[in-house]
């Protein structure tokens, strides 16, 4: 009985800080999507490392982070160098996205965008 009343006393101070945590890492993952939304791409990339650094790979919100880092932001940097007419560099980052989506878990719900923006990539490849 002793033991359960000190874990429910550990919880009850640990929780605020947990919820704390929690809500700097979203206001992280918001602000890196809005730099993306700007066009600021490296600087995204490098909010997005810096934190990714600090975070272990158990942590809960360092999944929704590194998918942010190597899907979110990769499919917009082919967006724009499909916009500067750099079919190449839109080439290299399409297979970076599909060796990052290779044995990933949630594969299939992304798979259509990759698809389509390899169409687009061909198209304009010829």
């Amino acid at each position: 009985m002793r033991k359960y009343t000190l874990l429910l006393l550990l919880a009850a101070l640990l929780l605020p800080a947990v919820a704390h945590a929690l809500d700097d890492s979203e206001a992280l993952l918001e602000e890196a999507q809005t730099l993306r939304s700007d066009g600021d791409l490296d600087g995204a990339a490098d909010l997005l490392d810096d934190t990714l650094e600090q975070l272990s790979p158990d942590d809960p919100f360092y999944q929704s982070l590194h998918l942010e880092r190597h899907f979110h932001l990769r499919m917009a940097r082919i967006r724009a160098q499909l916009a500067e007419d750099d079919v190449a560099g839109a080439r290299q980052t399409h297979t970076e996205v599909r060796r990052f989506l290779r044995g990933h878990p949630q594969r299939s719900r992304f798979m259509s965008d990759v698809d389509r923006y390899d169409l687009v990539i061909r198209a304009r490849e010829r």
